[in-house]
């Protein structure tokens, strides 16, 4: 299957709006007037038909462009301009502006819907009279678009299979039909990816534990091996039967790497909790964790002590250590020099803090340019912010 380049989507469709006495004719007026408006002209057979390409159109690789189209808005990225430029030609050389009389209506789906095992599977549409080309679009779900892909009316049969393998989640999917005189959209069908038979095993809890000070944690498990979902269970102590935050979660919204992450927009009140996780995937449901248990203060957090880097400092990307502190959420960074700040930071208390002490690093390394540099750190939760900590100050020498 050929690709449509640039100078090929106006051939294509002059072609279709060409009375059938000037197809010719009309063809090398619509060719001239592109040449002249300074328009790259590939010059493929005039009698193929390219289809568009994975991305929608294609640049004109002869005239060296690169105008693939990286974004599935279709409307404003791809339907608009090809239409536009094809109404735009049709009128400057007097030809009739519309072959089909309207635009194609929506296409009906087949499959894939519900639980399929393989990542792979076939796309099925009906095909309506009208549409001279089809456009498929799946999304995952966090509604990122994860294939996007355009095929020649023509060609397809309404039944296609990209290369694009997806991995076990929830999935929607839709077609647009087009032509000239416009485009409509299928109603979405859902399904979801499962490749797994066995059941997923016991998550283990990371974090929040002991004291915390914000009311919206985030809540941190290990990965667990085949499980396609998360359920999230929070409870205070004194009401176990009626827990705070009860949700599941689809692994690609929590996953990342080793660890999982999720922070609910639920607040918890002041007082002690116990929290747990199920695994799951599309089959069944998974075995419950082990709890972990936590309390929320809200009360400010107290003070820290800066440690590290401090004195003489052999390198421009040191480590930041400081006293981690009761009750922080977190802790903002404030590193100067002598004429100037040089970066002020927030940090999450759970990703810098590693039992008594706060380890972070900074964006990128000081610049060289100064030697002298002055630090100090304040912890921060819902409740409020503590003093600062005495400004410490560090020199770098044998920068790098």
């Amino acid at each position: 299957m050929h690709k449509l380049r640039k100078g090929d989507e106006f051939m294509i469709m002059k072609g279709i709006n060409c009375k059938r006495q000037n197809f010719m004719a009309a063809l090398a007026g619509v060719l001239l007037l592109l040449f002249m408006a300074g328009i790259c002209t590939c010059q493929p057979s005039v009698l193929q038909t390219p289809a568009l390409g994975e991305s929608g159109p294609q640049g004109c690789s002869a005239c060296g462009q690169d105008n693939q189209i990286t974004q599935i808005d279709y409307e404003t990225e791809a339907i608009l301009p090809i239409t536009q430029a094809a109404e735009s030609v049709t009128s400057d050389n007097g030809l009739e502006s519309s072959t089909f009389g309207a635009a194609p209506i929506p296409v009906t789906l087949g499959s894939p819907s519900g639980t399929i095992s393989s990542g792979s599977p076939t796309y099925v549409w009906n095909k309506v009279t009208g549409a001279l080309f089809y456009a498929l679009e799946v999304k995952n779900s966090l509604n990122a678009v994860v294939i996007k892909q355009w095929y020649n009316g023509t060609d397809t049969t309404g039944s296609e299979t990209p290369t694009v393998t997806l991995a076990a989640g929830t999935y929607t999917w839709r077609i647009l039909a087009w032509n000239i005189d416009g485009y409509s959209w299928s109603s979405a069908n859902t399904f979801t990816v499962c490749s797994s038979t066995s059941l997923p095993g016991k998550a283990t809890l990371v974090s929040p534990k002991g004291t915390i000070g914000t009311a919206k944690p985030t809540y941190q498990w290990k990965t667990v091996n085949g499980a396609t979902r998360y359920h999230l269970k929070v409870s205070n102590i004194n009401d176990p039967n009626n827990p705070v935050i009860y949700a599941w979660y689809d692994a690609s919204e929590v996953v990342d790497g080793l660890n999982c992450y999720i922070k609910p927009d639920t607040a918890i009140a002041e007082g002690s909790y116990k929290w747990w996780i199920q695994t799951g995937n599309c089959n069944m449901e998974g075995p419950w964790s082990n709890y972990a248990a936590f309390r929320f203060a809200n009360v400010s957090p107290g003070r820290p002590s800066t440690i590290s880097p401090s004195g003489l400092v052999s390198t421009s990307s040191p480590t930041f250590i400081w006293t981690a502190v009761k009750n922080a959420a977190g802790y903002h960074l404030h590193v100067e020099n002598d004429t100037a700040t040089v970066y002020d930071l927030d940090y999450s208390a759970e990703e810098v803090t590693s039992g008594s002490r706060a380890r972070a690093r900074l964006p990128a390394a000081l610049p060289n340019d100064q030697a002298d540099y002055y630090w100090m750190v304040q912890a921060y939760n819902d409740a409020g912010t503590s003093s600062w900590s005495s400004l410490r100050h560090f020199e770098l020498v044998c920068r790098g």
